[in-house]
């Protein structure tokens, strides 16, 4: 059995590493051995400025056509957890969930379910 071949890595080659990837993500994910170096030596941003940075990814236009997908906040929540959390963040859950059905909280009445929905859209049509 051949021993284990270990990359001594330059700063050169982390940054030639480092341009195969397009998110930090993925460059941990499939370069574990390089990420480490680079952040160790602390020149991982200098190596990582043509990523593409998903904490400033979602904008107003994309949550709200993301949202347009699902017919619940629920849904909403468990398809698409980063634009959810982005609406929070920016304050516009509210617009962009607006085509969704309301339910009242605990102990209030609730407002009419899904199927409910379905089946007077159903008999409208009719």
């Amino acid at each position: 059995m051949a021993p284990k071949k270990y990359t001594k890595w330059s700063d050169a080659l982390l940054k030639t590493e480092a341009k195969k990837y397009t998110t930090r993500g993925d460059f941990l994910k499939y370069s574990s051995s390089a990420y480490m170096t680079a952040k160790r030596r602390g020149i991982m941003d200098d190596i990582t400025k043509h990523m593409f940075d998903a904490r400033f990814r979602w904008t107003e236009k994309m949550v709200k056509d993301e949202a347009a997908k699902y017919k619940t906040r629920s849904a909403f929540f468990k398809g698409s957890r980063s634009a959810y959390s982005a609406a929070t963040r920016m304050d516009i859950l509210e617009d962009v969930t607006e085509h969704m059905p309301r339910y009242a909280g605990k102990g209030q009445k609730r407002g009419p379910n899904i199927r409910t929905l379905e089946k007077q859209k159903k008999e409208a049509r009719a």
